[in-house]
């Protein structure tokens, strides 16, 4: 969910529909999110690259992550659920499964040596 949020207001800052914005949020829901820079595209350029290509300000990066990290409080606070973004989460990846479309999604998984982490659940590429 925070990775689709990522792409969203990505999106809607760049005036560009999400489907042409990339990125991923990893590790821990929430206050342990982090998200690998190097990753986030708009139209195929980095999100540097395509602002300064665009005349578009560049994104305060801790602003953004902080953003993210605050869309799903705000959601909850308007509608005292965040039960449809849980329900498109879950979606997205029955689809991914059913189809199988070869898709690589940032998922929460229990870590079992992986990068060298072991029994916590963060949220990484699968």
């Amino acid at each position: 969910m925070d990775s689709a949020r990522l792409m969203k207001i990505i999106a809607d800052r760049v005036h560009l529909d999400p489907k042409n914005v990339f990125g991923m949020v990893w590790g821990e829901h929430g206050s342990g999110s982090v998200i690998p820079w190097h990753l986030v595209q708009v139209a195929g350029q980095g999100l540097d690259d395509y602002c300064v290509s665009n005349g578009l300000p560049l994104f305060d990066k801790e602003a953004l992550l902080e953003d993210v990290k605050q869309a799903g409080l705000a959601i909850f606070k308007r509608k005292l659920n965040t039960n449809h973004g849980i329900a498109a989460s879950v979606f997205r990846l029955i689809r991914a499964i059913n189809i199988d479309e070869h898709s690589v999604l940032p998922v929460g998984v229990l870590m079992r040596g992986e990068y060298g982490i072991s029994n916590i659940v963060l949220n990484v590429p699968r």
